[in-house]
């Protein structure tokens, strides 16, 4: 007779692709391919710029949510980025080397961080822009893989600069795809900005294939900023923000060093309670959990058990700019699930 168990896959969140080099390494291959497509992807160099989404949410009740982006950048130390829409507000300005954040919420909502998380792997994931994901990847693997995406063969490329893979054309260095532990992005409607492209129109799944969002984005050069549009805002939160002359180089991404496992609830198993449990997260500059929140997801009881064992994890080294200890955000899920054998 076949047994029940209960497993644990615990996904972390948040790659690149070109021509191979003959001879090369698998890792100088893929490091390439990574690179290329990132610099081919970046806008920012040709700011000041502004951009804009428009974000369309599925909701369990059948009708759709809008959410809007608006980000403005003038120079890596000073950038601005507004939410709005289905209730959520927030504010972000970066200016003399500090961050400043409101929000009419505790946490934002999946949508939001996941759409940030997609943004910076589209347009670059350059450590200057407003979006720039710093986490790497947990494994310390590089490989190289094939994909057809919308007929065309694709390259993806997975190192431990980067966490998920990242789907290249290699005949245009276009990202089409980028598989981040907590969903599956895929970016099409590409746009000219100088040498730079970027895609017009963004999807995002779950790794169980529902369907998250879908946006549409556009970029334009913006004309000068009056210098107050990046003042301070009031009663933010506020935290430091680094930038140096080498600031690619001088970014650590935290690894994640400990990890508490949750428990798979007995009542769940019994009741055969499965699914992805979404939750944020901000950490500390020492890499220690500062708050952590159920956004939503499968039952009440497993979302209590991930978020038990997600308080307690650590990044250690923690995520380091311009040689300083720096605080982030993510996302984080966890999937329970049930198999027979």
């Amino acid at each position: 007779m076949r047994s029940l168990r209960a497993y644990l896959f615990l996904i972390l969140t948040v790659a690149l692709v070109a021509h191979p080099l003959l001879g090369a390494s698998k890792d100088e291959r893929a490091a390439q391919i990574l690179s290329q497509a990132l610099q081919h992807a970046d806008i920012w160099t040709r700011g000041p710029i502004q951009m804009r989404a428009t974000l369309r949410v599925p909701t369990t009740n059948g009708t759709d949510a809008k959410l809007e982006c608006v980000a403005d950048w003038d120079a890596a130390d000073k950038w601005r980025i507004e939410w709005r829409g289905a209730g959520y507000e927030e504010k972000v300005v970066v200016s003399g080397g500090r961050l400043y954040r409101t929000r009419n919420s505790t946490v934002p909502a999946v949508p939001v961080l996941g759409f940030e998380e997609a943004i910076a792997m589209a347009l670059g994931n350059n450590p200057a822009a407003p979006f720039f994901s710093p986490l790497g990847s947990q494994s310390s693997k590089t490989s190289i893989s094939k994909e057809k995406i919308r007929g065309i063969a694709t390259e993806c490329v997975t190192t431990p600069t980067v966490d998920g893979t990242v789907c290249v054309d290699p005949g245009t260095s276009r990202i089409l795809k980028y598989a981040a532990q907590q969903m599956t992005y895929e970016f099409d409607g590409h746009s000219g900005m100088g040498a730079a492209e970027f895609p017009s129109r963004i999807s995002a799944s779950s790794n169980h294939g529902k369907l998250l969002f879908e946006a549409n984005i556009s970029v334009t050069r913006s004309p000068e900023f009056a210098a107050s549009f990046f003042d301070s805002l009031p009663q933010a939160a506020v935290s430091d923000y680094g930038d140096c002359s080498d600031l690619r180089k001088s970014i650590v991404t935290p690894k994640l060093q400990q990890v508490v496992f949750p428990k798979y609830p007995a009542d769940a198993r019994n009741n055969l309670e499965q699914g992805t449990v979404w939750l944020y997260a901000s950490v500390k500059a020492d890499g220690l959990m500062d708050k952590v929140e159920l956004l939503g997801g499968a039952a009440p009881d497993l979302g209590k058990a991930a978020l038990e064992a997600v308080r307690h994890w650590k990044y250690d080294p923690p995520y380091m700019r311009c040689g300083k200890a720096s605080p982030f955000e993510t996302l984080i899920s966890v999937n329970f699930e049930l198999r027979h054998y």
